[in-house]
């Protein structure tokens, strides 16, 4: 077995030890008196933005440019995905056509079928049977989940009211060249 070269162990901890052991010392000192509370502050995370007037809001899932909310405002309650994730516009446009595909091209469910819906975002569309209203900017990928109320044509309503305010101004990108 070959010897450990160096300095020895009774030469005391390094100096990078003692700096940490100071420092932790410091900050419990701090902590514990000198008019503090006593407690660490937390970092803030992500807010929900205020998209239902009125509304109480939490943070259901947080990931980089992903963020989902939940909404309840009296017997309106909604969860929201709000997507900013690279080429938001391309994917609208995927989730559109494959859902077309899938309800009305290979089977025929017409509660699974897009609805267009006008005059929110770049373009959106409706989904009966989940609820859904998906909707984009160009930049953002927006879904509106109705949970209540139950009854589709004020679940709609809300749903196509509500997320305009999730959405900032269209920026559809054009193709150009071959």
């Amino acid at each position: 077995m070959t010897g450990r070269k160096g300095p020895s162990a009774e030469l005391g901890p390094p100096h990078f030890m003692i700096a940490r052991t100071t420092a932790t010392a410091l900050l419990v000192l701090g902590l514990a008196g000198c008019g503090g509370s006593g407690a660490a502050k937390k970092p803030s995370g992500p807010r929900c933005p205020g998209m239902l007037p009125g509304a109480s809001a939490r943070v259901v899932e947080h990931a980089p440019q992903l963020l989902i909310c939940s909404y309840a405002a009296g017997a309106q309650r909604l969860k929201i995905t709000f997507d900013d994730g690279p080429s938001a516009w391309f994917r609208f446009d995927r989730a559109q056509v494959e859902r077309v595909q899938t309800t009305i091209e290979w089977a025929n469910t017409p509660n699974q079928q897009p609805k267009e819906v006008d005059h929110v975002g770049a373009g959106a569309f409706w989904v009966p049977a989940t609820r859904e209203l998906v909707a984009s900017n160009g930049y953002r990928l927006l879904t509106v989940q109705v949970l209540r109320p139950s009854a589709l044509k004020p679940a709609r309503a809300l749903a196509a009211r509500i997320a305009p305010h999730g959405l900032g101004p269209n920026h559809v990108p054009v193709k150009t060249g071959p």
